[in-house]
């Protein structure tokens, strides 16, 4: 859990002191736009096809090509994984892929798990965050540019971006989290949504009170009080 938050913090530290290193050549900006547009590539378009098995259920297949036509967005081909929570694959310029936990004990979770993963697309939640990344990605490398020729300061601010940019980007996706929680109660019900989140409860990172943004996603109790919530 920690390691994944220092990794998180250490990969956009990386990232402003390469566009730093570029700008002694070229402009910043433009050192920004192409460290931007390989991450596009590299997440977005260059995406590897691992073959997974896929779930002969048409009544799940169903069930989501109905969302993706309601909400007018591509397609959503369902097949399985083995991590506890669904993983949506999602690409820009092919089939979006969701990947359902193998540990599904019914049909209505599994389209618990669907609804949810649709709901983060529906809510354009993969667009803000990277619109968000984006965003302090050129406020940090135009700081960093500005003050590395100062290596104390150089040091001190890679050192705050390290840990403080991974709290910023995981309480933005607490409350995608939240938001496609709802989605799903929406389309599934109240008790279904409940039933999943309880059962991947043992199997979620654990956070604390003092700082819940240390993982990803906001603790099972938070998200069954928040579906609660008329």
């Amino acid at each position: 859990m920690k390691l994944l938050y220092i990794y998180k913090g250490l990969k956009f530290s990386m990232f402003c002191l390469l566009i730093v290193i570029i700008s002694q050549y070229i402009s910043i900006f433009f050192s920004i736009i192409f460290i931007i547009i390989l991450c596009i590539v590299y997440n977005y378009l260059l995406q590897i096809n691992i073959d997974k098995e896929t779930i002969n259920d048409n009544k799940l297949q169903e069930f989501s090509n109905s969302l993706t036509n309601k909400y007018n967005i591509n397609k959503v081909n369902i097949k399985t994984t083995k991590s506890y929570s669904g993983i949506l694959s999602y690409r820009i310029l092919r089939t979006n892929i969701l990947e359902i936990p193998q540990d599904v004990k019914s049909q209505k979770e599994s389209k618990a798990v669907i609804a949810h993963e649709i709901g983060h697309i529906v809510n354009k939640d993969v667009q803000k965050y990277s619109f968000i990344y984006v965003i302090l990605l050129l406020i940090s490398s135009i700081t960093l540019y500005l003050i590395y020729p100062i290596f104390k300061f150089t040091i001190i601010f890679i050192f705050l971006l390290i840990f403080i940019v991974p709290s910023i980007l995981n309480y933005i996706n607490h409350k995608f989290e939240y938001k496609a929680d709802k989605f799903a109660v929406k389309h599934t019900s109240r008790n279904i949504v409940s039933i999943r989140l309880r059962r991947n409860n043992h199997l979620l990172e654990r956070s604390n009170n003092y700082f819940p943004y240390i993982v990803t996603h906001p603790s099972t109790e938070k998200r069954l009080q928040n579906i609660s919530k008329d």
